[in-house]
């Protein structure tokens, strides 16, 4: 169904559903890699959960897609949607739902993340396997980015967002300025521990530890912007509330469209 509804129309000629990747697309397909540099054992997993991890593409192929819903949505196209299907596709009713448990999301559209507080409607997906990640953005006015890498590390495709945004100006996809503060040894001590996360995110448990005078989560130095907000390399905050009593209760990490709260179960 993909190849016919969306990968012939759109001439997505490297994109593919297929497991294991067929050997026509092998000798052009990267390695995913872990840490480290240390290549995937086989060079990469064959999925069996094939729709949310198994789709083989290319930069190009994914632009060509992104290409086709701005003209679409421009009614210039309608090889794979009608217009009024692609606009329902990028309606979203801006509000907080939960996704189970621990978990609120803001509401998508259809099937992408949307943002639509400016002039211009910007429609995303982020996608992540094992030793592989890729981000791809595109604007209803025909600006787009597609990013795709063979590492575990989500910082590089970050970083290559940024540079495209300085570049065209794109102020929503500029790192936010936060200013550090000193919370003191003692506030950072009630926070160090174990949190669960819920279901569904691995792994489960996560490790806040006290190390030269500065809190670290799972090795990653976190700075503090608040007396309980916290922020590390990427995008994230992480923010820990109390119960009535003043205990530490939980932390809650906190991405922008996506909130999770872990408990501290130690």
């Amino acid at each position: 169904l993909m190849w016919e509804m969306v990968f012939r129309p759109l001439k997505m000629e490297s994109s593919t559903f297929q497991q294991p990747l067929p050997p026509s697309f092998r000798p052009r397909a990267a390695s995913g890699h872990y840490p480290g540099d240390e290549v995937v054992e086989g060079k990469w997993h064959v999925k069996p959960e094939m729709a949310a991890a198994g789709l083989w593409t290319t930069a190009s192929d994914l632009a060509r897609f992104v290409i086709e819903i701005q003209k679409s949505r421009a009614g210039r196209s309608n090889r794979i949607l009608s217009r009024e299907m692609t606009n329902r596709m990028l309606t979203s009713e801006h509000k907080l739902i939960s996704g189970g448990e621990g978990v609120l999301v803001e509401e998508r559209g259809l099937g992408v993340e949307l943002k639509t507080g400016s002039t211009f409607v910007r429609f995303s997906h982020g996608g992540r396997t094992t030793g592989y990640n890729c981000q791809v953005i595109g604007f209803d006015n025909g600006r787009g980015v597609a990013v795709m890498t063979n590492g575990y590390n989500q910082g590089l495709v970050r970083e290559i967002v940024r540079g495209v945004a300085r570049e065209y100006a794109w102020p929503e996809y500029l790192p936010r300025e936060r200013t550090v503060v000193n919370p003191g040894p003692h506030l950072l001590e009630a926070y160090a521990g174990e949190y669960e996360f819920p279901e569904g995110r691995n792994p489960r448990v996560s490790v806040v530890t006290v190390e030269g005078g500065k809190l670290h989560l799972d090795g990653m130095l976190l700075e503090a912007e608040s007396r309980s907000s916290f922020f590390g390399a990427g995008e994230a905050t992480y923010t820990f509330n109390r119960d009535e009593r003043g205990r530490v209760k939980e932390m809650v990490y906190d991405v922008g469209p996506l909130k999770l709260t872990a408990r501290k179960v130690k």
